[in-house]
């Protein structure tokens, strides 16, 4: 019952609501991820080392697959031969690392927010340069 419902006798239920308390969530006490000393700085491709490339190139890839999988991006988004176009892996790499700086655990709470703002501009670039070169993304 509510404040306004309750029976005059009744007192208020001061236990915390399991819904909201913290300790009934195992999955908040989880491991976050590593928290980094400070947000990630854009990956240069042209300047990387084989070996830094290969890890970004594999670290990307999975970021992609997660990316496509939860918003459902269709191919008209991001093809399946994505990586063989400059283009589409430099502005997914910039949108990976706005993510990993939007989702830090240190940064701002409004953060999330306006990635998704930046996320809905790059996805009609990415859908604009797709359907501008369509015979390149078969």
């Amino acid at each position: 019952m509510s404040d306004h419902t309750r029976a005059p006798s009744e007192e208020p239920d001061d236990r915390p609501d399991p819904d909201l308390d913290p300790t009934s969530m195992p999955e908040m006490h989880g491991d976050l991820g590593p928290v980094l000393e400070e947000p990630p700085g854009p990956i240069n491709w042209n300047l990387l080392t084989a070996d830094e490339a290969e890890h970004a190139w594999l670290e990307l890839n999975q970021w992609v697959n997660w990316l496509r999988s939860t918003y459902g991006l269709s191919t008209s988004v991001i093809p399946p031969m994505w990586h063989r176009h400059p283009e589409l892996h430099w502005e997914l790499s910039a949108l990976h690392t706005h993510w990993l700086s939007a989702f830090d655990p240190q940064q701002n709470g409004s953060a999330p927010i306006g990635w998704h703002r930046d996320f809905a501009d790059a996805r009609q670039r990415l859908r604009d340069w797709v359907a501008g070169d369509c015979r390149r993304f078969g």
